[in-house]
């Protein structure tokens, strides 16, 4: 177990929904600790969510991205970005053990603000950077409703802005 990354919403100048976003900040964590912002009351099955993200720092990982379907901190859906491995992926975490579902190579400027959307619908997941790549997978590990939230690996110091989600039920 790691400690707890600092979530906090900072002033941003180029944040796309005016002059602030929300995001750690700062995080000590090394390897597989993932510092998760969950939704309150956003309990779903089918759900789309989208978010603008922008990478700020990180030794070991850097990025991050939208979680759904959670139970609990060692079950959901995750649909992320890291800017060091050069790579979107969409991973099933179950019982505390990350499974890649499907991933793409993505080499995009850290710089500058990107959009992720996920879109899970029974089975089937969608998931998209910047509206370029897109991954589709079908996957049973999580068949039912769960919460929906932020994620980040390790000491990545991310930011967060415009989280939309779109749901079909509760």
């Amino acid at each position: 177990s790691g400690e707890l990354a600092y979530w906090q919403v900072v002033e941003m100048e180029d944040a796309p929904s005016g002059a602030r976003a929300f995001g750690v900040t700062e995080s000590r964590n090394l390897g597989e600790i993932f510092n998760l912002a969950f939704v309150q009351h956003s309990y779903f099955l089918n759900v789309e969510i989208s978010v603008k993200i922008k990478a700020l720092s990180g030794v070991e990982s850097q990025g991050g991205g939208i979680l759904c379907r959670s139970h609990d901190p060692q079950n959901y859906y995750v649909a992320y970005w890291n800017p060091l491995e050069k790579e979107f992926r969409i991973d099933a975490m179950v019982d505390g053990v990350r499974k890649r579902i499907a991933s793409a190579a993505v080499d995009a400027d850290t710089s500058k603000w990107h959009e992720i959307e996920i879109e899970v619908e029974d089975n089937e997941i969608e998931a998209t950077f910047d509206d370029e790549v897109e991954l589709e997978v079908e996957d049973t590990h999580l068949a039912l409703a769960g919460m929906v939230g932020l994620w980040t690996q390790a000491d990545a110091a991310t930011l967060f802005d415009d989280l939309e989600i779109e749901l079909e039920d509760r």
